[in-house]
């Protein structure tokens, strides 16, 4: 099963579209400590992917695509 990348992988132009499929729920950073977050496998996958890194290491121009669309299933 593809989840909710299934169909955006079908309808995308893959010279310019890349689609990471993140399976499970992610986390409610609302309720949770940052160091948590931070080490959250399905977090660091994302900050990955991006490479603009995270705190004092965030640089905005390193980002890799031009857009990023974060979508999940329904549930």
């Amino acid at each position: 099963m593809d989840s909710a990348g299934g169909s955006a992988k079908q309808a995308r132009d893959r010279q310019y579209q890349a689609i990471l499929p993140i399976f499970g729920k992610m986390l409610n950073v609302e309720k949770i400590t940052a160091d948590k977050i931070f080490n959250n496998i399905k977090f660091q996958d994302v900050i990955k992917a991006l490479k603009t890194g995270i705190n004092e290491d965030f640089d905005i121009n390193r980002l890799r695509y031009h857009k990023v669309i974060l979508f999940s299933d329904a549930d």
